[in-house]
């Protein structure tokens, strides 16, 4: 409601107030929103308003919601009510096409024209629900970072076209790669030994370093291993392939 507020400015850091906004001016912005009825249910404290500067519509941030408003989040934030709310031309009157699938869902999109269709601004005849491109894996999981067209990978035309469509795109890294620990596997080197008779009585899991029970991996895929002893090495300094790699090693050199 903060950020939406028409007569709210952000005046302050980060740090100050409330994420910027401060407390006078909050108490300014109150007394101006008691003031003003909701279009929807009537109540005062409407403090978000159409951004056209003609329409005297005012709203809560729920009831807009409701109502199918348009709210963007970038620039100065602005709101607009059913009636002003930018639209993407190439649907208008195409209600009565055939139905298209939603490309993130695969469910039929009946109604091309509706609020809650969308489609791609980087390629022809991609549609999806403003739900499924907000929730499910996009905007909100990949972020500001990653979040591109799902069918073409376009990433600047198709991010303007969804936050002026109003799509919240968070400027953070994508969900998964803020988890704790995430690519740590990437990160573990093959410690096995995979020659067909392994002579090492702990194991084909052994691993000792600067012993011949410590393990070498191939020198070409690196995803194949083997004990110094098994492979007949005398140290790891050794050129050593595996099976999966010889025969391609074979085939390049001749």
């Amino acid at each position: 409601c903060l950020i939406f507020s028409s007569g709210l400015c952000q005046q302050g850091n980060d740090s100050e107030g409330f994420y910027g906004f401060l407390p006078d001016d909050i108490i300014k912005e109150f007394k101006r929103a008691s003031r003003l009825k909701c279009m929807l249910c009537k109540q005062k404290g409407a403090a978000i308003g159409c951004n056209l500067t003609s329409c005297r519509r005012k709203f809560h941030l729920p009831c807009g919601i409701k109502l199918h408003c348009l709210f963007q989040f970038h620039g100065t934030f602005p709101s607009f009510c059913k009636e002003h709310r930018p639209i993407q031309l190439e649907m208008r009157g195409r209600a009565d096409v055939e139905p298209q699938t939603c490309v993130l869902c695969l469910e039929v999109i009946d109604d091309l024209s509706s609020f809650d269709t969308l489609r791609s601004a980087s390629c022809c005849n991609t549609f999806f629900h403003r739900s499924c491109i907000q929730q499910q894996q996009q905007a909100l999981h990949s972020g500001l970072f990653f979040f591109r067209c799902p069918i073409c990978n376009n990433n600047e035309k198709f991010q303007a076209e969804m936050l002026r469509m109003g799509i919240h795109i968070p400027e953070r890294d994508a969900s998964w790669e803020r988890d704790e620990n995430a690519f740590q596997e990437l990160l573990t080197q093959y410690q096995r030994c995979d020659i067909k008779r392994c002579q090492c009585s702990m194991g084909r899991d052994y691993n000792k370093a600067n012993s011949k029970w410590e393990v070498t991996r191939c020198d070409c895929c690196g995803a194949a291993g083997a004990h110094l002893a098994c492979a007949g090495l005398k140290s790891n300094q050794t050129d050593w392939f595996c099976y999966g790699c010889r025969p391609l090693l074979a085939r390049s050199k001749s």
